[in-house]
C-alpha cells in the first residue's frame, strides 16, 4: 500500500483534526519529535534508526488520533525501528530511558511501578502500531540515497565509459562553431546549455565541478536538514528523493563552500523532477508558516524555520540551474 497522502489529507482530513487545529497539531508533533530525539540520543541510536521511528510515527498518526499516550507510542516506534536497523535495544531499556526523561526528579528503577507501567504500555502500543501500519515497515531513507549519489562517477572521479566507439566528448566542441551563420538556433542553444555561462557569470562546467568537489558535504547537510524537518509531516506526503531534492536546493541556496547552483539536470536525473521538489519546498514553507504564533506556547518548529530560506519560483529554479 502507498503511505503517501495529499497535502489536503493532513491539512483538512487528519484524524486529529476533530480535536486539534493545524497549529496545535504541529505543536504536538514537535513535542513528539523532540521526545523521540531525546530518547534516541540517550540510547545512542544512529540517525537512521531515529528517522525511521519518526516516519513510523508520522504514518501512524495519519491513521490514528494523537492522544495523551503519544509518548508510549514513541517508545513503541523506537523499539520497532531498533529491531529493523540492526541497532537493537531491549524494551526494558527503552522504557526505562523514556520513563526517566519524563520523570527527571523521581528515583526510578526496575522495581518502580511507573517503570512497569511504561514497559507494559510500550509492548501494548508496539502491537497496535504494527497492526495500524499493516506490518509495512520498509522505508526509503535519505542515507541510502546519499550513498548512491556519492558512488556516481562524477563524485568518485572515475571517468564514465564512452558507450560508442568514436563518440566525442561534449566538452570538445569547437566554440568557433558558434560563429557559423548556418548553424541552427536549437544547436546553438544546446551548446550554450552545456558550456555557456550560468546565471552568476561562471561557466556551467566550473559550477558543476565545484559542486562535485564539495558534494559529500552538501549532501550530508541536505540529509541533516531532512532530519531537522522530519518533525513536519513531509515524508507522508512526498517521496524521500523529492524531499532530499528540496533540501539540497535549500542547502545550496546558502552558498556555502562557494556552490551557488546545482549541475544542470542533476535534480531530475538523480532525485526528482524540479517541479515536484519545488512543490515539496512550498509545502514545507507553508507548514512552518502555519506553525508561527506570537504565543510561545503555540508556536512550533522555530529552529527548523531558521534553516528554511524564502525562495520564490525564479530563485528556486535558478539554483536548480534549469
Amino acid at each position: 500500500m502507498s503511505w503517501l497522502f495529499t497535502e489536503e489529507a493532513f491539512l483538512k482530513q487528519s484524524p486529529s483534526r476533530k480535536q486539534l487545529t493545524i497549529q496545535q497539531d504541529l505543536k504536538t508533533r514537535e513535542s513528539i519529535y523532540d521526545f523521540t530525539i531525546k530518547v534516541g540520543s540517550t540510547l545512542k541510536l544512529n540517525g537512521k534508526t531515529i528517522l525511521a521511528a519518526t516516519v513510523y510515527l508520522a504514518r501512524f498518526y495519519m491513521r490514528v488520533t494523537m492522544t495523551t499516550s503519544k509518548y508510549f507510542v514513541v517508545c513503541a516506534a523506537l523499539a520497532i525501528s531498533c529491531k529493523l536497523n540492526d541497532n537493537y535495544r531491549p524494551p526494558d531499556k527503552i522504557a526505562m530511558t523514556a520513563c526517566q526523561i519524563k520523570n527527571p526528579h523521581k528515583r526510578i528503577d526496575e522495581s518502580s511501578d511507573v517503570f512497569w507501567h511504561w514497559r507494559d504500555q510500550l509492548l501494548y502500543r508496539e502491537e497496535i502500531m504494527l497492526k495500524t501500519l499493516n506490518f509495512d515497515l520498509n522505508l526509503d531513507l535519505p542515507y541510502e540515497v546519499k550513498d548512491e549519489l556519492l558512488a556516481l562517477p562524477e563524485f568518485t572521479g572515475d571517468k564514465p565509459k564512452v558507450e560508442e566507439e568514436g563518440q566525442e566528448d561534449d566538452l570538445e566542441i569547437d566554440v568557433d562553431i558558434l560563429g557559423d551563420v548556418d548553424l541552427e538556433e536549437d544547436k546553438v542553444e544546446e551548446i550554450l546549455e552545456k558550456d555557456g555561462p550560468s546565471i552568476d557569470g561562471n561557466s556551467r562546467n566550473d559550477s558543476s565541478q565545484l559542486f562535485y568537489q564539495n558534494g559529500e558535504e552538501l549532501l550530508k547537510n541536505a540529509v541533516a536538514l531532512v532530519e531537522i524537518l522530519s518533525s513536519l509531516p513531509i515524508l507522508v506526503t512526498y517521496e524521500t528523493r523529492t524531499f532530499l531534492g528540496a533540501a539540497l536546493v535549500m542547502v545550496v541556496s546558502e552558498q556555502r563552500l562557494g556552490v551557488k547552483t546545482l549541475p544542470h539536470g542533476f535534480l531530475e536525473t538523480h532525485l526528482d523532477k524540479p517541479e515536484e521538489c519545488y512543490k515539496c519546498y512550498k509545502y514545507i514553507y507553508k507548514l512552518l508558516k502555519l506553525g508561527e504564533s506570537p504565543n510561545p506556547q503555540l508556536a512550533s518548529n522555530r529552529a527548523a524555520a531558521k534553516r528554511v530560506p524564502h525562495l520564490d519560483r525564479e530563485k528556486f529554479f535558478g539554483i536548480v540551474n534549469k
